[in-house]
């Protein structure tokens, strides 16, 4: 084979050999690209968990502040129920004396 026709054969294996380097490095950039994006979607879900469990907390936090309050009114009432009661029977004993 003529010097020539080699250096041509060696060329175009060269030409190829860069065209499938360009067209991999296109995919590989392809799929980085969609990676980030898929990234992307993952942190703003991620985000929404903690915003939820964030409100799940506050909630949480509301509903105990309400259970105490609750508590406390309920002992309050029952030692003006037992007040009103002892006084209830005072007097009836006084009214019976």
């Amino acid at each position: 084979m003529p010097l020539m026709e080699k250096g041509v054969e060696k060329a175009n294996l060269a030409a190829n050999v860069l065209k499938n380097i360009r067209e991999e490095s296109e995919n590989t950039l392809e799929k980085i690209s969609q990676l980030a994006v898929q990234m992307d979607e993952q942190s703003r879900l991620a985000n929404n968990v903690v915003d939820s469990v964030t409100q799940i907390l506050d909630m949480t936090a509301n509903t105990d502040n309400v259970a105490e309050r609750t508590l406390q009114t309920s002992v309050s009432l029952s030692h003006t129920a037992m007040e009103l009661l002892r006084q209830a029977k005072d007097n009836s004993m006084t009214a019976a004396s």
